[in-house]
This record gives C-alpha cells, structure tokens and sequence, in this order.
C-alpha cells in the first residue's frame, strides 16, 4: 500500500509538471495543482487527460492486486494565498507553519474531485399492496398483476342485487396483501473527471480541434454541487501511446 501510495503521488506530480502545473498541497491521497492564467484551460484540462491516463492505465496494471481509482475535478477563478500556523524553534519548524490557497475556485475544484470517477447509487423503496389474480373464463390463462392499496380500491364498487361489493373486472378470481421492493437510482455514474461550465467552454474555445471536442466525449453531468449552480461536465479520456 505505501509503494501504490507513492507510486500514485510521484506520478500526479510529474504529470502536473509536465504540463506546466506548480504542486501546491498534498492531503492524504489528495493533491492540488493551479496554473497560470495564460493557457491554464488547456493546460489543466490537458493534465487530467494525463493522470488518467496514468491512473487508469499504467498504475493498476502494476498493481494487479490493488483495485484503484482517481477522481480529478477542475475550476476557475482567483485564489488567494496566505501563510498559516506559528512559529516553531528548531527543527519542526517548518512543520508549523503553512501556506494556505484560499477561494471559491479550491472549492468547488475539491468537491468535483470527491464526485468524480463515482458508480451509481440507489435506494431500494419498498410499496404495500395486493396481487390481484385475474382468470380468464374458460381457459388455463392466469395472470398476476400488482397494485397499489388505492389502486385496489379504485376497482371495487358495490353490487346493486347484494349488499356486497366486487371486483370490476369479470375475471377476477382472488387477491393477496403483498409488497414490492423497487430499485430507485439516485445518482448516475460519473466519469474521472469533472469540470465546471467555465472550464468546459474556454477549453473548447482554445482547442476546438481537440479529439475530445470532435467526438463530443464531454457529456452534462445529473450529480448537483453544493455551492455550484452551473453545469458539471465530464469526460473519460486517456492518451494513446
């Protein structure tokens, strides 16, 4: 696990800087990277083409035992910096003290990251209710059909000859209490990497001849984030080599 870990961390950091990426914090299995203004679209976007690539590609085929994913989230906007901690005499000096990257941008960035490269979820509901068996006269045919308490009720109605009440349907022959459980799907899949609206488009401004572009890879995302209220886009894309 520390090899997959340091594997993993040299790889992002190499891929960053090869495209120009100045490393600026590293959490747990986490690394954030910014770009200068001039070409950063490109270049971001450019960069997490690489580290799935990496990711996807090279590390798991390594670490066969080790079934690994990345997520990679991408904003835009100004940042501010500022130092943090205290001063320290001797050697953990250094560990005291901190530069922190403040922004909306940082944000929204992390929280991509967390939905990205994430599988579907659901949520089983279950339903009370009545199986109705309907036979049909005269032949070996039965069919079951499931409804809803309200359903059921909406087709009984009162005789006029008796004061009993029946089903609508002639066929009907018997009725038992029952549930059904139901698979809900609350949130689709979403590919490894996650951009906002403002990403999406100046990259496509500034390479509309991108293969990514052309065949239309990037597609709407369904998945809401806090704090965001435009579209999230997202793609799957790796480098061919």
């Amino acid at each position: 696990m520390a090899k997959l870990y340091s594997s993993f961390i040299r790889s992002m950091i190499k891929a960053s800087e090869n495209f120009n990426g100045k490393v600026r914090n590293i959490i747990g299995d986490c690394i954030m990277v910014i770009f200068d203004s001039e070409d950063c679209f490109t270049e971001a976007v450019e960069t997490a083409f690489l580290m799935n690539t990496i990711s996807s590609k090279i590390i798991n085929k390594h670490f066969k035992n080790n079934e690994f994913s990345c997520g990679i989230g991408i904003d835009y906007g100004d940042m501010m910096v500022t130092k943090c901690g205290t001063i320290k005499y001797g050697d953990e000096n250094s560990s005291y003290k901190s530069l922190v990257w403040l922004g909306k941008p940082a944000n929204i960035a992390s929280k991509l990251t967390d939905e990205a490269n994430k599988p579907s979820t659901y949520t089983n509901i279950s339903e009370n209710g009545v199986n109705v068996g309907i036979h049909y006269k005269y032949t070996d045919k039965w069919i079951w059909k499931f409804q809803t308490i309200e359903e059921f009720k909406e087709n009984i109605e009162c005789a006029y000859i008796t004061p009993m009440m029946r089903y609508k349907d002639e066929n009907f022959s018997c009725f038992y209490a029952t549930s059904k459980t139901d698979k809900v799907c609350n949130n689709d899949a979403t590919p490894p990497i996650l951009v906002t609206e403002s990403v999406y488009l100046e990259y496509k401004k500034a390479n509309p001849s991108s293969n990514s572009i052309i065949d239309n890879l990037w597609k709407k995302q369904s998945r809401k984030i806090s704090n965001y209220s435009g579209i999230v886009y997202g793609c799957n894309v790796v480098y061919k080599w």
